[in-house]
């Protein structure tokens, strides 16, 4: 046992050594209560009034040596140890005891009252000297129990407001870091949006990150968004010019993270809550970003760009040079924008026609994967682009690898539907590139493919898409075939052989089978009545619901629901 420890022990019985020093403190603490304490005041005494550092530091060890052994007994102490917190020698000894005291001495129900009235305890010292390392803890405790989240939370809003800058950034991040434990946020949204104009570029930073994740979080169906929305979308976009690096990182930061979900509705986006002049406003101040000397802030700016392509492109048109300047540059992230420059093709394909000389470089030249995706989709807007690719996406079609495969069959797809003259030998390629018995294929990958076949080849297609469901059993986490609806919607006719494979998996041993299954089948529900669900499949899915993922279970439930329906119709 170290010195530290056996010195005290020695307080309570002089002839202790490191073999006994354990055994002295534990018997003291239990049966000797009023020596233990005057020995710990001594302790306290030397932690905090001693002049120097070394004995300061001693002390600390001594008391986290103790928290060790006894740390219940030491849960009536912890306030007094917190003006330690912010003593540089003593500091990491003193937090390693406090977390041993509240971690480990308040176990149970026994001891919540302890646990409750020592943060109460914490909370008051705001206001006092040692409120920065009330406030620095309170956060720290409060992540292990979350029922003392509301305990902690006013307190923690008052000091976001405080004059001293110390307290307002020991508050601040605070919010920052523990979001994930039931914090409610909504009375710290003003003062925190107040704190991105603060003084301190810490507070800025720290205040934007709390006030995206407040705003950001899943909910459920009916929570309602953040009524601040728009007001901490203008402070993220101000905070992406600001001086400090931090503040700046943690702002693009935000708008890569402000995705969420919604129960029943999926996934959201930040977008869905402002106006278009703060969707532009913000886009371009992340383009800018792109441009930011910190490589951090430049890989979480391309990241954000990512995830609004995802929901929306509009705002990416007038950026669309820089845009494809940078997603074929050596720079983080570029893939990132590479498919946020897919997205934009897919939804406004003339933005990009202006490219298509590079674009069709790339792919001639580099067999560039990405290229063949956005010159497929420019096809309705530069028919002259796809006529030219053409050739080169027949190529493809005879790469090695299956991702080009399915890329070039993706990109023949959109060329064929605008103009099915320039791919003669469209079926017989593209019925090579997708065929479902291809063991480097997902089961599944190429559903648009698959759909442009339907309606002049429906035999095809329904071939290539019952091999891709009875390779569902081969993979460890089989993915769903989205391809249902899809066939369904382009020729009705196609899919009643598929659904009945789905129907059959439902009672499949595997659960990550039955919820591909369902997931499937989920589709074929908006058909109108072109897939029957026979009422003891849905029995089966019913009898495996528990097992299932909660995206799966959303789509078996709706699934067991239309075949309720439609029996009591019936």
């Amino acid at each position: 046992m170290s010195r530290p420890l056996v010195d005290f022990a020695r307080r309570l019985q002089p002839d202790a050594d490191a073999t006994t020093a354990d055994a002295v403190v534990e018997t003291a603490a239990t049966n000797r209560r009023a020596e233990f304490e005057s020995a710990l005041y001594r302790l306290f005494a030397n932690l905090t009034g001693a002049s120097a550092p070394s004995v300061r530091r001693r002390s600390a060890r001594a008391v986290y040596q103790l928290s060790e052994i006894v740390p219940g007994a030491l849960v009536t102490y912890g306030t007094e140890l917190i003006p330690a917190l912010d003593d540089d020698p003593a500091r990491p000894y003193i937090a390693g005891s406090l977390t041993h005291i509240v971690y480990e001495g308040m176990r149970g129900e026994t001891f919540r009252s302890d646990r409750e009235a020592l943060v109460q305890d914490l909370a008051r010292q705001i206001g006092t000297d040692t409120t920065v390392s009330a406030v620095r803890y309170l956060s720290r405790i409060a992540t292990r129990w979350d029922r003392i989240v509301a305990t902690v939370e006013p307190t923690l809003v008052d000091g976001l407001s405080s004059e001293d800058e110390a307290v307002r950034t020991a508050a601040v991040r605070a919010f920052a870091t523990m979001w994930a434990h039931h914090l409610d946020g909504t009375d710290a949204i003003p003062p925190l949006l107040d704190c991105t104009c603060d003084s301190s570029p810490l507070v800025r930073a720290h205040a934007i990150a709390a006030l995206g994740d407040i705003a950001f979080q899943d909910r459920g169906e009916e929570d309602a968004p953040v009524a601040a929305t728009p007001e901490i979308i203008d402070a993220g976009t101000r905070l992406l010019t600001d001086d400090d690096e931090r503040a700046r990182y943690d702002a693009a930061a935000c708008f890569a993270e402000a995705h969420y979900w919604v129960e029943y509705e999926g996934d959201r986006c930040w977008i869905e809550t402002v106006d278009r002049n703060r969707i532009d406003a913000a886009v371009d101040a992340l383009v800018e970003a792109l441009d930011d000397p910190s490589t951090p802030v430049v890989r979480q700016a391309a990241a954000a760009l990512h995830i609004y392509a995802r929901f929306e492109t509009r705002a990416l048109i007038p950026h669309v040079d820089r845009l494809v300047d940078y997603g074929w540059s050596v720079q983080p992230n570029s893939t990132l924008i590479q498919r946020a420059l897919k997205s934009l093709a897919a939804d406004h394909p003339s933005a990009l026609s202006d490219h298509s000389s590079f674009l069709l470089d790339r792919l001639r030249n580099h067999k560039d994967a990405t290229a063949a995706t956005i010159l497929g989709r420019l096809a309705p807007a530069d028919g002259e682009a796809a006529h030219s690719a053409v050739s080169s996406l027949t190529d493809l079609l005879g790469s090695p690898k299956h991702t080009d495969r399915r890329t070039a069959a993706k990109a023949l797809a959109e060329v064929h539907r605008v103009d099915s003259t320039l791919v003669p030998d469209y079926v017989e390629a593209l019925t090579e590139a997708v065929d479902g018995t291809d063991v480097n294929t997902k089961p599944g990958m190429g559903w648009e493919p698959l759909a442009t076949l339907a309606p002049d080849h429906p035999e095809t297609a329904t071939a290539l898409a019952c091999q891709a469901v009875d390779r569902l059993t081969e993979w460890p986490s089989p993915p769903d075939l989205r391809l249902v609806y899809k066939l369904g919607e382009a020729n009705p006719h196609t899919i009643s052989p598929v659904a009945d494979r789905l129907i059959d998996l439902l009672d499949h041993d595997n659960t990550s089978v039955v919820g591909a299954a369902a997931k499937s089948l989920r589709g074929a529900l908006m058909l109108d009545g072109s897939v029957q669900i026979p009422p003891s499949a849905a029995a089966a899915l019913a009898s495996r619901l528990d097992d299932l993922s909660r995206s799966a279970r959303m789509d078996a439930e709706r699934i067991i629901d239309v075949v309720r329906e439609e029996s009591t119709d019936a």
